[in-house]
């Protein structure tokens, strides 16, 4: 049978987080290599997570489809599947398309509401320094609401690449280090990037390095930003798998709320990883440690 959840009580949690819905699991038993990736439609009504299953005769990858009438109950609805490929970071924009890291194919795919495929770019990159157009094991993705499309690559050359609408890939510039998730503000003028550690690392569009925040320790391993029109537009979410925490920064870098815990009662996690915000505020985080996706109400 399908499986589905729905949320019967909330618990208190010091800071005290208001639990919307844990949406269930989704990890595989035998050997599991997750990233944890996820987005969300901006009504909240379909969750979208990267799965990779590592066993030892034979690996499997796939993007799980999860929806919810009412944005309470979640299903499991569908997978979309990809030859070769190794899905990572996801993100989706203003009418509720999916886009894919793909770490295995070395480029972005593009996706419809209904899982239909609709496009693929960025090139293979063989030059191991930053190039624009041209990916190396993509692990990150966000857009604004013009459509323009960030990515955060890994491979050997761990850069970031701006593709605007309108005009492909125009910046692109290197890193340093390891696995980017990448978020953006609404209006496309600021870009977050975690690469572990304590630290989100803040930019221009184009590649200007503006400011880093710390926290002192952690190793964040996802970024996701409130868009505009929720309850604190800009504010900018980060998953702390080392303190098993939620760290929320307003849009100047004020520590403004953290919530969390290692363990595996509703708000606590066992391996934050994705972190994805819909339209009314509402975060997601992928704790695939304890096999879950878990919602929250902003505040």
């Amino acid at each position: 049978a399908t499986p589905t959840f729905t949320v019967t009580s909330t618990p208190t949690i010091t800071p005290t987080p208001n639990i919307v819905a844990p949406i269930g699991a989704w990890i595989a038993p035998n050997g599991v290599h997750n990233t944890g990736g996820i987005a969300v439609n901006s009504a909240g009504t379909t969750v979208y997570l990267s799965y990779n299953f590592q066993a030892s005769t034979n690996f499997d990858s796939n993007i799980q489809v999860w929806t919810s009438p009412d944005g309470i109950n979640y299903s499991a609805a569908s997978t979309l599947t990809d030859s070769g490929g190794i899905p990572e970071g996801l993100a989706t924009d203003s009418t509720g398309n999916l886009y894919v890291a793909d770490a295995g194919n070395n480029y972005i795919e593009k996706y419809n509401p209904s899982g239909g495929f609709i496009q693929n770019f960025g090139f293979y990159n063989p030059y191991g320094t930053a190039f624009p157009g041209y990916l190396y094991a993509p692990t990150g993705v966000a857009l604004d609401s013009a459509g323009n499309v960030y990515v955060g690559e890994n491979g050997s050359t761990y850069t970031i690449q701006t593709f605007l609408s309108s005009a492909g890939s125009q910046y692109a510039w290197g890193l340093g280090c390891c696995d980017p998730s990448v978020g953006v503000n609404s209006a496309g003028t600021t870009l977050y990037a975690v690469l572990g550690g304590p630290i989100v690392n803040v930019y221009t569009p184009s590649g200007s390095y503006l400011t880093q925040w710390l926290t002192g320790t952690g190793n964040f391993k996802g970024v996701a930003v409130a868009p505009a029109g929720s309850p604190y537009p800009g504010n900018v979410y980060a998953s702390d798998s080392a303190n098993e925490r939620i760290i929320e920064f307003d849009p100047l870098g004020n520590l403004v709320n953290q919530w969390g815990g290692p363990g595996s009662a509703l708000g606590e996690f066992t391996t934050a990883a994705g972190i994805a915000v819909d339209g009314a505020g509402n975060i997601y985080v992928a704790d695939f440690g304890s096999g879950r996706v878990q919602k929250f109400a902003p505040f």
